[in-house]
């Protein structure tokens, strides 16, 4: 399993977890938590194209960028 966390200043976060090939999402503010998923990597590749792009991601005032080369 691997899971990626990326938190604003103000606390707030978003959590990706990957498991067999499954993807959850979490997003969570204060006591508020909302997970979905589990999505397959197709399902994420149509709605995100990036989804396994040879360059990774950075981050930039907890702001998640993603670059493509």
């Amino acid at each position: 399993m691997t899971t990626h966390e990326l938190t604003d200043r103000d606390g707030d976060a978003l959590t990706v977890t990957r498991d067999e090939g499954l993807t959850w999402i979490t997003t969570t503010s204060g006591t508020d938590e909302v997970t979905v998923g589990p999505f397959d990597d197709e399902s994420l590749r149509e709605i995100f194209p990036f989804v396994g792009a040879p360059r990774a991601s950075a981050r930039a005032g907890g702001l998640l960028r993603l670059l493509r080369e």
